[in-house]
């Protein structure tokens, strides 16, 4: 393979074009995902409370720049932490099952159908979550659902989701 560029710190290798991924793969890709999954799985997705009518930002666990890790909602306010990470040999069992509900919720299970089996989980493996309790006297929970940032009322009807600080939006 040709080197494009070479310094003390990084090397640069020119791919060729057949190792890439092709444009009609990529457009399948996209075809293939309904518009719940789109909706679903977007990173940023401005939520407003229907109590205080502020406006928060949707984020799916799981996934983005760290997607081994976990965020876990508080069971009694809206702040979140990294409850699960799947280098944690405790935690890898928890995560599979939780992927797998997840792409359920994503296909189209409704949360009332997944309750069960999440609170379940939640039951089992709760106790093992590292810095489970939060500064409001709450703990982190898999069966926690994400509240609204400025009032702590139930902001999505979802366990795979957390909300945060709204995203801000280029002009």
């Amino acid at each position: 393979m040709p080197v494009t560029q070479k310094n003390s710190y990084t090397l640069f290798i020119r791919l060729p074009v057949e190792l890439c991924v092709d444009q009609m793969a990529r457009k399948k890709l996209k075809e293939t995902m309904t518009e719940r999954e789109k909706a679903l799985m977007v990173i940023c997705k401005p939520v407003v409370c229907s109590v205080c009518r502020e406006e928060s930002a949707l984020f799916a666990k799981g996934v983005g720049f760290h997607p081994y890790e976990w965020e876990m909602n508080c069971s009694l306010c809206h702040r979140y932490g990294i409850g699960l990470d799947a280098y944690v040999p405790e935690h890898s069992e928890i995560l599979e099952m939780l992927q797998v509900l997840r792409k359920r919720y994503i296909a189209g299970s409704s949360t009332a159908e997944l309750a069960t089996v999440v609170e379940n989980l939640a039951d089992k493996f709760d106790h093992l979550l590292h810095y489970a309790n939060c500064e409001c006297g709450g703990r982190l929970s898999i069966a926690a659902k994400p509240k609204c940032i400025f009032c702590d009322i139930e902001i999505f009807d979802s366990y795979f989701h957390f909300v945060d600080q709204p995203c801000e939006r280029k002009s």
